[in-house]
Order: structure tokens, then sequence, then C-alpha cells
């Protein structure tokens, strides 16, 4: 089974949020361990940034392969993005990491081993989660031949 981690800056405040969350982590246990990494959202005074960034590279750790999702990143497909998880988790840990408001601090976007973008839009960083994990989901749909990526 898959080891994948999920380091985020910022907890869901909405219930619909939360509650869409959920309901992709439950379905994504057929496929995978995943751990959700909350990490408090300190503000974006300088002091803040770098406590932000220090929290951030202690959660990633010594992941074997980090993907930073950021907006000016590489735009991939769900079927390449499902190639690419495919690939990768087979020999590696993997690490998702989402920024909080302002992004991802320049120290995360160059150890990472991609810089995805999932648009060149701007999207609020919690309902970007629930994005995410349905993509992660649908990724692993895809992997198995599973009817889901076609009929949504």
């Amino acid at each position: 089974m898959w080891q994948i981690r999920l380091v985020v800056v910022g907890k869901l405040r909405q219930h619909y949020l939360r509650d869409g969350c959920a309901e992709y982590l439950k379905r994504l246990t057929r496929y995978a361990r995943i751990t959700v990494v909350e990490l408090k959202e300190e503000g974006s005074t300088p002091q803040g940034k770098q406590r932000t960034n220090e929290r951030l590279m202690a959660a990633i750790g010594d992941s074997a392969c980090v993907v930073a999702l950021d907006s000016h990143g590489e735009q991939l497909s769900s079927v390449q993005m499902a190639t690419f998880l495919q690939q990768t988790a087979m020999r590696n840990s993997l690490c998702f990491v989402i920024g909080g408001a302002d992004g991802l601090p320049p120290s995360v976007l160059q150890s990472a081993a991609l810089v995805l973008s999932f648009s060149r839009l701007t999207f609020p960083h919690q309902l970007f989660r629930l994005i995410f994990l349905e993509q992660l989901y649908r990724w692993c749909t895809i992997i198995n031949d599973e009817p889901y990526h076609c009929g949504h």
C-alpha cells in the first residue's frame, strides 16, 4: 500500500470542506495510507513566514519524493499525474505540500521533485485541499482502471 503524506498550512474551518475532505480520505483508504499534517498559519510577518517555513520543512522531513502544489508549477493532465503517482509511489513515499494564504516558501519549492499547478487561477488554500483530494482519488481510479474518471 502506498504511503502518502499531505502537509497543509491551516485548518479546515468550514464544515462542508471538512465533510468533503473526509469523504475523499475515506475513499482513498482502498489505495493508500494517507497522513494529513496540518500546520498552524503563522501570519504574513517575516517572523511568521520564517516559522511557517521551518514547520513545513520539519513536517516534510525525509520524504523521498516531495510534490509542491503551486500555481506557478508544471501543469499535467489527470492521466499524466496518475502515471507519475504510479511510477513514483511504487519506489518512494510521497509528500504533497499545500501552502497557506502566502503560498509556499522558496525553500520548499526548490527542494521539491515536482512543482505542480492545477491551474493558473488562484484558489483559497482550504478549498484547494478538497480539490487536491478529489484529484488524488481520480488518479487512483485511473491507475486501477475504474469508471470514476470517465464517468465524472
